[in-house]
C-alpha cells in the first residue's frame, strides 16, 4: 500500500530510485524493487488522474479502518487482561477469541455446571426418543449463542 500511495501510477514508479522502492518492501514480498520498476516500465497502464486520485483515497480509507481495528484490538486486550487473563493459557485462545468468549458468557458464575455452558453454546446433542426407541448419531442443537459456538470452533480448529 505504501508503494501504491507514493507511486500511484506506473510513470512515477519508473522514475523512482531503486533504494526508495526497496525501503518500502517488507519481508513478505516475493518480488524485488527492480522487478517492480521493470514491470512499471513495460506496463501500458491506464493514464487517468481521477483513477489515481480514487486509488489514493481508497488507500487512505483502508489505513483509517486499520487504525480503528488496532484501537479495538487494544480495548479487547485491556478487558481480557482485566477480566480473566487465565483464559489465554488455553491452547488456541488469543485475545480476540478470549474477548468473544468472555463477552458471550458474561458472568460465568450464573452457570451451575459445565453442561449449562455447553447448552448455552448450542453444542449439546439433540435428544430424540419415542417409547423404547432412542436415536443415535444426532447433530448438535445449535440453539445457543452462535458467536460462542464459532469462537469455540475456532479454538478447536487451532488446536
Amino acid at each position: 500500500m505504501e508503494i501504491l500511495e507514493r507511486y500511484n501510477n506506473p510513470s512515477k514508479l519508473t522514475k523512482a530510485h531503486l533504494s526508495a522502492v526497496s525501503s518500502l518492501l517488507h519481508g513478505k514480498c516475493s518480488t524485488t524493487a527492480n522487478q517492480l520498476i521493470e514491470t512499471a516500465k513495460n506496463s501500458i497502464g491506464i493514464k487517468s488522474e481521477h483513477l489515481y486520485f480514487f486509488l489514493k483515497q481508497a488507500i487512505k480509507r483502508l489505513k483509517s479502518i486499520q487504525k480503528h481495528i488496532d484501537e479495538y484490538n487494544q480495548q479487547i486486550k485491556h478487558y481480557v487482561d482485566l477480566i480473566n487473563p487465565l483464559i489465554l493459557s488455553i491452547p488456541g485462545v488469543g485475545y480476540t477469541t478470549a474477548g468473544l468468549i468472555l463477552g458471550e458468557l458474561g458472568d460465568v458464575k450464573r452457570f451451575n455446571n459445565a453442561e449449562q455452558i455447553v447448552c448455552f453454546a448450542g453444542l449439546d446433542v439433540i435428544v430424540y426418543e419415542s417409547g423404547k426407541y432412542k436415536s443415535t448419531n444426532l447433530p448438535i442443537s445449535k440453539k445457543g449463542s452462535v458467536y460462542l459456538r464459532y469462537a469455540l470452533y475456532q479454538v478447536a480448529k487451532a488446536c
